[in-house]
């Protein structure tokens, strides 16, 4: 559902924060450049690739009485490509009609959010109280501009009224999505505290039953109240729209922290078989694939769709086959060899780099 993107938020929050914290515990630097230069290395190479696809191959792909607005929207769309490479296209350009492979805003936002943690965790690691505080003012930030702007705009959680510039002016803004993010960071940063300082933590059996009753009640409660959402008022729409995001956060942090310190029983087991292993490695290409695969069918029709279960049952299941079997290819042509190519490029500039200071080179990087 629409929720899915703010778990990859918590998850995204939650793992830089944990591995960074980790990475300051065991007395290892702070490489600023290097965990940059990862992450963009690590999201560019195949996120390029299908950008190519999308701006070359797409438009001779088809034909039918549907085409032409397929070929018109890249037509109109791939001058503004750029943005997407510098991961600003949630901002610019401003008008969602005009950005580029428009579900790559999440990968804007994530790194604006990225962006800021590695200094916000340096600062938790040495100031503890002073990176609680940024955290809870980031918070309250988000909080209050997404309820306020809302508010002040008239938008509610409706998923079928058309609501004019919804998309580009709150859905897609970092400073309206970031709570389940910093709840990731939060969560990323107690994990680590437990793990090194209460190795033999446990939380009461009742207590955790609880915690799991509120949390899918919560989640379930978020998912499912806006099919009346047309009989809310304003201040109703506005309360949902600035907290559901934090309470979402909030709820998948219980499941996720407690199934990490073992809890869960059957649910755990379900979340850590080992059968997602490989999928895991190829959620990123199929992410960025899957919308190609829907467009390459919906507007090769010569006829109309119609709206049944069963229709979009097959449909689901037959473009994410598709999007998956894509992303096995992307990841054995393209992002498995730059990930192998990183440590190499990396060793090499900074051997470089130190023969010309005339400085020992690090041992890490021997």
């Amino acid at each position: 559902g629409i929720f899915a993107v703010d778990s990859f938020f918590f998850l995204s929050g939650f793992l830089g924060s944990y591995f960074l914290y980790e990475r300051l515990l065991d007395g290892k630097r702070m490489e600023w450049a290097l965990i940059y230069f990862h992450r963009i290395w690590r999201i560019l190479p195949v996120y390029t690739f299908i950008m190519l696809i999308y701006v070359t191959m797409i438009q001779v792909l088809g034909d039918g009485p549907f085409w032409f607005k397929l070929y018109e929207v890249i037509e109109h769309t791939s001058h503004n490509c750029w943005s997407n490479l510098i991961f600003i296209n949630n901002m610019y350009p401003p008008n969602s009609a005009d950005q580029c492979m428009g579900w790559g805003w999440f990968l804007a936002v994530d790194m604006q959010f990225f962006m800021v943690t590695p200094p916000l965790i340096y600062i938790q690691y040495k100031k503890p109280i002073i990176g609680w505080i940024l955290l809870s003012i980031w918070l309250a930030q988000d909080l209050t501009t997404s309820t306020v702007l809302s508010a002040v705009r008239g938008y509610s959680p409706s998923i079928i009224t058309p609501q004019p510039h919804f998309f580009e002016q709150f859905y897609q803004r970092p400073y309206c999505r970031a709570a389940p993010y910093i709840v990731g960071l939060s969560s990323g940063y107690l994990f680590s505290y437990i793990r090194r300082n209460k190795p033999n933590f446990k939380i009461p059996m009742p207590a955790v039953i609880l915690g799991y009753i509120i949390s899918f009640s919560t989640i379930f409660v978020i998912v499912f109240s806006i099919y009346w959402d047309d009989q809310w008022n304003q201040f109703e729409n506005s309360l949902y729209l600035g907290f559901s995001r934090f309470a979402w956060g909030l709820s998948i942090a219980y499941i996720n922290l407690s199934m990490f310190l073992g809890y869960g029983g059957i649910i755990r087991k379900f979340f850590f078989a080992r059968l997602w292993q490989p999928l895991a490695k190829l959620t990123y290409g199929a992410y960025l694939s899957h919308p190609l695969f829907m467009w390459l069918y919906y507007f090769n029709q010569w006829t109309w769709i119609m709206v049944e279960n069963r229709n979009f049952w097959y449909l689901y299941i037959s473009h994410a086959f598709c999007a998956f079997t894509f992303a096995v290819i992307a990841y054995l042509l393209i992002e498995k060899p730059f990930m192998n190519l990183e440590p190499m490029l990396v060793k090499g500039v900074i051997g470089i780099i130190f023969k010309i200071l005339k400085k020992p080179l690090p041992s890490e990087f021997k």
